[in-house]
């Protein structure tokens, strides 16, 4: 049963007199988007989890509506099943009942609950296709157990220790009797409800050790004698935790009868950013299904969107966190007696106002319904999730999720923002031809918004503020033309105060080579501050970097070795969270990119990307040299590549011997144990200082136009590239030459230093 449970929004709520009217409103946003419209990068071929369903439970509560008349009985039961105009469960969770077998094992299978669970099973299976179907026990039969209280022994207590096989059987015969005498399979069996609670209502307490033995010595070898197909589910334990079920995962005997680690997601901190969600090691080690099998809150009923975009949050948590295949909530539908109270809890999809006879004169469509429904009703079980970025910007959330028997590509985006949020998605591996949006907003319930013709790989879109909006998307696999070039960047999606913010640039879907490239970026300068640029490896040289304008870098970048391919890190960046600041979210985004393909000396556009990074709050003060350490490398090797001379693209030896002073500063300030976050950074600024002087400082004359476009850029930067390292004595030195811009027979460091000190001139 459901303990610690959370919010709704405001609910579609029907008199019984009136019937279901149920008319969604259909909007579509179709404003402009800006340049630097957050961007997600979805990885259609890098597979995650395969997703069971989304459910619900009917636990003791089936009476209330299978009593009810058409049409609000169909209409409760369209709004929970149907995948045309309601929220497309495809899971149902079960009680069984501990008085189904009597001590002298006289088994009773027209228990009330039972008939009631065999009503919604049929009816949900012949209207909807729902089959999949899954029991827990909240007690095993009292005369099983010890220390039990309660009317019938039902409250407490522990199995005794001389009734682990008659338990055995009993879940075993309850499976294989539900399918003789009702027709109906069931999927999956748990062996206890809730173990390590120990509430005023059936229950009964476990260990992870009586766990594993009864696992391992009675229930494996019954379940393998008395063939019984379903799958096993453990612990089911009041909190998302694994705990009680590794003893049993780690002994090999026994593991192998665990197909299902279960869970619940009770008392959740309000303060924990993942709302329960955890990676639960040995589950994942072993390869078992991990499902969330329970999960609500008593507070009074909220049903308003405010409580679904927090429910559509926690299973974004759980796909994305967890990797869970499976999310159920609590009961399917409850009632509230309005006399007393009119409000309800929140441990229903649906809540049922009664009178003081417990007849229903009205209910209630909670938005956590149609936010669960953005999932369940279009992400189908045998789906599987792939990768994407899970929070592009502050407030955003996104999952996506393939047919793989059509190749369908479905995605889930939240926007927890009040205000509209531009989006754009850029499919890796498949291009889009159209598809279909559908939204649940404060006014809208699942809301059909139209289909749109699309063609390319990019998706660009408008969330609206509070809402839970998924796409589903006809793909193809593109011809290289369709593919779409971008510099995608990645970084952390949270940092400490004053930390450093490593950050990553990659060149995706590259056709053709690129030698060069000219990236602009932006970022929230009130929150960063640029320290760096490195290429992420010795073929990759920062030759010039304009950081003039507060808020802006450019920068100017050599592949000597050429890059091209699906994906290539090209960069490694460095920013520091500036001082003060702290409990804020900040950006930093490729606002243009450039890329200069060799030996043609032609300028490509690529697709930049956007990256929303939360600054935590303040805790204890550390001292961060991570952006020393970047200065002092970035400095050092533009220090040892530097050559002296009066040529074009040297040095004068003056300037050296300043950047050589300046880098032997900031390693004594590296190396000082004691010094304070305010020397290393004064120090990572005048070092910042040196080697914008000294590439100033560079000898320049001659003309940098190579590829005679009438101007110097990455094209130029390209040709110098590609041609580098070739020197007179190379057969290719005629056409290879016209990259030797200081004539001393060879095409360096120094050319490429030249190229680079004329692109912004």
């Amino acid at each position: 049963m459901g303990k610690e449970k959370v919010k709704s929004s405001a609910a579609l709520k029907i008199c019984l007199c009136l019937g279901l009217l149920l008319t969604p409103m259909l909007s579509s946003n179709h404003s402009a988007h800006a340049a630097a419209a957050p961007a997600v990068t979805i990885d259609y071929n890098n597979e995650r989890q395969e997703i069971d369903g989304f459910g619900a439970s009917n636990a003791w509560s089936t009476g209330i509506v299978s009593n009810l008349p058409n049409p609000a009985q169909k209409a409760i039961l369209d709004a929970l099943f149907s995948t045309s105009n309601g929220a497309g469960l495809s899971m149902v969770r079960n009680r069984l009942p501990y008085d189904l077998v009597s001590e002298l094992g006289v088994w009773n299978w027209n228990n009330w609950d039972i008939n009631g669970t065999t009503w919604l099973f049929n009816r949900i299976k012949a209207d909807y296709n729902v089959t999949r179907f899954f029991t827990t026990p909240w007690t095993p039969p009292p005369f099983m157990k010890t220390g039990s209280t309660g009317t019938y022994g039902e409250i407490g207590g522990k199995l005794r220790a001389d009734k682990y096989q008659a338990y055995a059987d009993f879940l075993a015969d309850y499976v294989n009797g539900f399918k003789t005498h009702k027709g109906i399979d069931i999927a999956a069996v748990s062996i206890q409800n809730e173990p390590n609670w120990a509430p005023n209502y059936e229950s009964s307490s476990w260990s992870a050790d009586d766990f594993h033995k009864f696992v391992k010595g009675y229930l494996k070898p019954t379940f393998a004698k008395k063939d019984v197909p379903a799958m096993l589910i453990m612990p089911e334990g009041l909190n998302f935790s694994e705990d009680l079920a590794v003893p049993t995962l780690n002994d090999a005997d026994s593991r192998d009868r665990v197909d299902i680690v279960g869970v619940h997601q009770y008392a959740v901190s309000q303060q924990d950013p993942n709302l329960g969600a955890k990676w639960l090691t040995q589950t994942k080690y072993y390869n078992k299904k991990l499902w969330v099998t329970e999960v609500s809150t008593s507070e009074p009923n909220d049903p308003t969107i405010k409580d679904g975009l927090y429910w559509a949050k926690m299973i974004h948590k759980d796909m994305t966190i967890a990797e869970v295949n499976a999310f159920s909530y609590w009961w399917l539908w409850n009632n509230t007696k309005d006399s007393v109270n009119s409000v309800g809890d929140k441990g229903a999809l649906i809540t049922l106002h009664t009178d003081d006879h417990g007849s229903v004169q009205s209910y209630e469509l909670n938005k956590r319904l149609y936010t669960l429904g953005q999932y369940s009703r279009f992400v189908r079980p045998g789906y599987v999730r792939v990768h994407s970025d899970a929070a592009p910007a502050a407030g955003i959330y996104t999952t996506a999720y393939k047919d793989p028997s059509n190749g369908k590509l479905v995605i889930v985006a939240i926007n927890e923002n009040d205000s509209d949020t531009a989006l754009t998605f850029n499919l890796n591996g498949k291009a889009v031809s159209s598809y279909a949006t559908y939204r649940t907003s404060s006014s809208e319930n699942i809301a059909n918004l139209g289909d749109t013709t699309a063609n390319g790989s990019s998706l660009h879109t408008t969330l609206k503020g509070k809402s839970v909006t998924t796409f589903i998307a006809e793909v193809y696999t593109p011809n290289s033309q369709e593919i779409t070039t971008a510099a995608v960047l990645s970084a952390d999606s949270s940092v400490e105060p004053g930390s450093s913010v490593a950050v990553s640039i990659s060149l995706n879907n590259l056709e053709q080579s690129v030698y060069a490239q000219d990236l602009t970026l932006k970022y929230d300068s009130q929150v960063f501050e640029y320290v760096s640029a490195l290429g992420a490896n010795s073929n990759t040289q920062v030759v010039k970097e304009d950081k003039d304008t507060t808020g802006k870098v450019r920068l100017f970048i050599a592949d000597t070795g050429g890059v091209s391919g699906t994906s290539t890190q090209v960069l490694n960046l460095t920013f520091k969270v500036k001082a003060g600041v702290w409990n804020t979210t900040g950006t930093i985004a490729i606002s243009e990119a450039k890329l200069g393909v060799a030996p043609e000396g032609t300028v490509i556009q690529a697709v930049g990307g956007i990256k929303s990074i939360s600054v935590g709050d303040i805790d204890q003060p550390v001292v961060d040299t991570t952006a020393l350490k970047a200065a002092i490398t970035n400095a050092q090797s533009l220090y040892d590549g530097a050559v002296v001379g009066t040529l074009p693209g040297q040095y004068p030896q003056q300037a050296k011997d300043a950047l050589g002073t300046a880098l032997s500063a900031a390693k004594a300030v590296q190396g000082k144990g004691s010094a304070t976050q305010s020397e290393v950074d004064s120090s990572t600024a005048a070092l910042g200082s040196a080697v914008d002087n000294f590439r100033e400082a560079v000898i320049k004359e001659v003309s940098a136009d190579l590829n005679k476009d009438g101007s110097v850029n990455v094209g130029d930067l390209a040709i110098v590239a590609y041609q580098y390292g070739k020197h007179s004595g190379d057969a290719d030195w005629a056409t290879a030459k016209i990259a030797d811009i200081n004539n001393d027979n060879q095409i360096d460091i120094t050319d490429l230093a030249y190229i680079g000190s004329k692109i912004l001139d």
